[in-house]
């Protein structure tokens, strides 16, 4: 080597200014691109031991859930999208729906008073059950065994003059328990059929007719179940 003559010069270029330049992490770039990368930060007293949540840590969002409902349909997992349209158009237009394991979905609504009206009502999606309960932070996701289950039923042949409540109920009370009706002026096709909704049994057959004694007539009036 000649006399003046660096070493450096022996090293591979850029080399030198490699490892003089100071030690930047990945982070950085996050934090600048999302300020939000801000308040997020390394818990050092934690590593390598059990992580202890407590109620204070998560406060606020356990209100923020609060606003919200659980729950599966009965059979197949809705499509996200016809759900969310089916939520929109008879829950609320303020919400988020989001879906769990297992099948379970969660609609968050922006009203706290959308939950008790959801909860205060029988549902269906497609003609199947929806099952509901009203989220906590201790909610369980498990789906219970069910006996009994509600559904909707047209009732068509049924005469006008007999579709009154107390009748209707007697007319069901062959086959099922009657829960709800449809406001008869709200029903555009009243004329052809009369809609129920009534509380079954899952381990039996249910009929597509039956017949009812009117004034001593036999009547067959059928049974289609949405």
């Amino acid at each position: 080597m000649e006399e003046g003559q660096s070493s450096s010069t022996n090293l591979p270029a850029g080399s030198a200014s490699r490892s003089s330049s100071p030690t930047t992490s990945w982070c950085r770039f996050f934090k600048e691109a999302a300020p939000e990368f801000q308040n997020l930060k390394f818990h050092s007293h934690v590593r390598g031991k059990k992580v202890s949540i407590t109620r204070k840590d998560v406060v606020d969002e356990i209100q923020y859930w609060s606003s919200s409902v659980v729950g599966y349909v009965m059979g197949k997992k809705p499509y996200y999208h016809y759900f969310k349209s089916y939520v929109e158009k008879r829950w609320s237009k303020n919400f988020k729906l989001m879906y769990l394991k297992d099948g379970f979905f969660l609609v968050h609504f922006h009203d706290k008073t959308d939950v008790n009206k959801v909860l205060s009502r029988i549902h269906t999606f497609e003609g199947k059950p929806i099952i509901l309960k009203r989220w906590s932070k201790n909610v369980n996701l498990e789906k219970e065994v069910l006996e009994l289950v509600p559904i909707w039923i047209r009732i068509y042949d049924l005469p006008i003059h007999c579709r009154k409540a107390h009748v209707v109920s007697m007319v069901c009370s062959f086959f099922a328990k009657l829960i709800d009706m449809d406001d008869l002026e709200l029903n555009q096709d009243k004329g052809r059929y009369l809609r129920v909704m009534v509380e079954v049994d899952v381990k039996e057959e249910l009929p597509n007719s039956m017949v009812v004694d009117i004034h001593g007539i036999d009547c067959e009036i059928t049974l289609e179940y949405e």
